[in-house]
């Protein structure tokens, strides 16, 4: 009962006894089975995340660090399982469903319209950085924007004379009027006159 307490609830524990515990579990080198640990409990402090082509994009390894900082901070666990479709097949939602998991972050890098299964939806999933043409799924993508608007900015206030505004093909924007919501904000600003008369 003492050593588990130790393991489990430590703050209950008198400090001298705890501490002669913990000495003699780093001496054993034990460690606690997190596989097992949620079992005969009613929650499972555990996030599944589940990433597309998030592993082979540098630029996308910042979607899940945040997910994983924030789960530690308040005391839960993630875990990752990579899916290279964006319909994942049943082998791959097995393993991402195995450890029972709270929720289900579904990641991807390219704000893609992804296929979100049955299973995911009952088990509570939230898309980042894509979207799904299905009802009722929540979502969150970067205001990309917001993000163009600003960097012409920075670059004008910099000194910058000809900004140069490369805009993504449709598919791969996370919906299709960015570019014109982008001129949009631009022209309702003194942005607009500014780049005219350094492109003119």
């Amino acid at each position: 009962m003492t050593v588990s307490r130790v393991l489990n609830s430590p703050e209950l524990v008198a400090e001298p006894t705890r501490a002669r515990v913990q000495a003699v579990i780093r001496d054993l080198d034990y460690m606690v089975n997190e596989l097992a640990r949620p079992l005969g409990k009613s929650r499972r402090p555990v996030i599944s995340i589940l990433g597309l082509n998030l592993a082979t994009t540098p630029y996308s390894v910042s979607i899940t660090f945040a997910v994983e900082q924030v789960a530690r901070e308040h005391g839960w666990q993630t875990y990752i399982v990579n899916t290279f479709s964006n319909n994942p097949p049943a082998n791959v939602l097995d393993s991402l469903l195995s450890l029972r998991p709270e929720g289900v972050v579904f990641a991807t890098m390219g704000h893609r319209t992804v296929n979100v299964d049955e299973r995911l939806i009952r088990a509570g999933v939230v898309l980042a950085n894509c979207q799904t043409t299905q009802k009722g799924v929540p979502c969150y993508v970067p205001d990309d924007e917001q993000g163009q608007y600003e960097g012409v900015r920075k670059l004008l206030e910099r000194g910058y004379r000809r900004p140069l505004c490369i805009h993504l093909p449709k598919e791969a924007q996370p919906h299709p009027c960015g570019a014109k919501e982008c001129n949009e904000r631009l022209k309702s600003s003194t942005l607009q006159k500014r780049i005219k008369r350094t492109l003119s």
